[in-house]
């Protein structure tokens, strides 16, 4: 049972045809959820992409947590795997089996992975939760309707001091969609509103709190579009995906990833492709200073005149040697050397994105 089941519509914008994460054309879910006798209440949830590398970006409100591969996101801007949410002792053996199932020929991959605690209605230090568990969970990704509730990661989790877990809304931005995916496990009671109504405050103690009052907790969230969006946009868009409160002892860690899929670049390597994206930016940003809008160019020969036309007129780019984006990233991937760029920031935006309640 959902709010708009009730009747109940959550903000200005319009949701997708699911109003869920998998609204965004290529996305799947999948879960692998573990209650096991009275102590065992836990699982793992995977968000999988349609291809990588994307681009990506990520915020932290507050800091009281994990998501493990950030660190290559802010430095690249790119996401190279699925992403795992599980519980917080759990994290290591998500990552792990990640890897090894994602790793290219390269044998390199920097999964990410977050967490919650669940700690209070499961047996965490048991550490239940297996590569077996992840391998299941990456096999029953799908699109379509995605199961929320106690389900996957979100199994053992409390929210605003009810049951809490895994939820997941889309809107749609004028022609594009954006779709999130939280786990969720954090809020006081007091503090639970829906579309405004203080629903914590008038249920009090009617229903049992399941502990004291503690405010401390977290939140995963996962944001998708279909936007094209650059790296530092993705940052933006993450940045106002996450919740106004946190307390010092919580975590708010947002991932926001962007699925536009880009043709000239199938079949590549992941080397390769990360080459192709680093590429595709620095042409971005000579379009961007003509008033193109990025991403509008699709195949390697139209990049090549846009390109080449924009250096003409400004001067932006030097001795490409007459190759493709693709010759250049291959060419790049096995040593070859061309001259960097001079770049400019863009003076435009590719997309301006409304807060989306």
């Amino acid at each position: 049972m959902r709010a708009r089941d009730l009747g109940i519509a959550l903000g200005d914008g319009v949701p997708g045809p699911r109003n869920a994460i998998t609204d965004v054309a290529g996305v799947r879910v999948g879960h692998r959820t573990l209650i096991e006798g009275e102590s065992v209440r836990t699982g793992v949830t995977m968000v999988v992409p349609p291809e990588t590398p994307l681009f990506a970006g990520c915020h932290r409100l507050n800091g009281n947590g994990e998501l493990t591969g950030l660190e290559w996101v802010r430095e690249s801007g790119l996401l190279t795997t699925p992403i795992g949410i599980t519980n917080t002792f759990s994290v290591g053996v998500v990552r792990d089996a990640i890897a090894a199932a994602s790793a290219d020929e390269d044998a390199w991959s920097l999964p990410v992975v977050g967490e919650t605690f669940d700690g209070f209605l499961n047996d965490i230090r048991g550490q239940h939760v297996t590569a077996e568990h992840v391998h299941a969970a990456l096999e029953a990704a799908e699109g379509g309707a995605v199961e929320e509730g106690s389900v996957g990661g979100g199994t053992g989790m409390i929210c605003h001091e009810f049951k809490g877990g895994i939820g997941t809304a889309s809107r749609k931005v004028g022609d594009y969609l954006v779709g999130v995916l939280v786990q969720a496990n954090y809020g006081r009671r007091e503090r639970f509103r829906v579309d405004g109504v203080p629903v914590g405050r008038l249920i009090g103690e009617r229903i049992p709190l399941p502990r004291d009052g503690d405010e401390s907790g977290s939140i995963i969230g996962i944001v998708a579009t279909d936007a094209p969006l650059l790296p530092h946009q993705c940052d933006r868009l993450a940045q106002r995906a996450a919740p106004i409160r946190q307390t010092d002892d919580s975590q708010s860690i947002t991932v926001a990833l962007q699925l536009r899929r880009n043709d000239r670049h199938a079949g590549f390597s992941l080397r390769e492709r990360q080459q192709c994206v680093r590429v595709s930016t620095l042409e971005k940003d000579v379009w961007l200073q003509s008033g193109h809008a990025a991403g509008r160019i699709e195949s390697a020969a139209e990049s090549k005149a846009a390109v080449h036309q924009e250096q003409r007129k400004i001067g932006k780019l030097r001795n490409l040697d007459g190759a493709t984006s693709a010759e250049r990233c291959r060419g790049m991937a096995n040593g070859k050397q061309f001259d960097r760029p001079k770049r400019k920031a863009p003076e435009m935006a590719v997309v301006q994105l409304d807060r989306v309640q």
